[in-house]
């Protein structure tokens, strides 16, 4: 949805027609860009030699970083596990339990972050 400045400064649409493939493709380019199909169209035809403007202000990852972090949570997890193994106390158990999921949810995010999937 355009903002309201948006809004006011563009009053022509211009509407495309497309296939399922090159539908899926906009929608990759759009999702790897992380900017709007109008976005990606007005950038690649109107200005070619600029980059994303949105893409342009995120930061970039450091993908050996990020990937370092995720095998350090592999191994946090795996210890939780093994003392989740050892603990009898139920209320330590569940605390175990939640930390692991957070876990899960770093080492998720830390993949999205490398362009992996789950």
């Amino acid at each position: 949805m355009a903002s309201g400045s948006q809004t006011r400064q563009r009053k022509i649409r211009k509407i495309a027609f497309c296939n399922e493939q090159e539908a899926a493709l906009f929608d990759t380019l759009t999702e790897l860009h992380r900017v709007s199909v109008s976005e990606l169209i007005k950038n690649r035809v109107l200005r070619p030699q600029e980059p994303f403007s949105k893409a342009a202000r995120s930061p970039a990852v450091n993908a050996k970083e990020v990937a370092r972090l995720n095998s350090e949570l592999g191994e946090a997890t795996e210890a939780l596990k093994d003392l989740c193994e050892k603990v009898e106390d139920q209320h330590l158990t569940a605390e175990i339990d939640q930390q692991l999921s957070e876990f899960r949810l770093l080492s998720i995010a830390c993949r999205k972050a490398l362009g992996l999937r789950r």
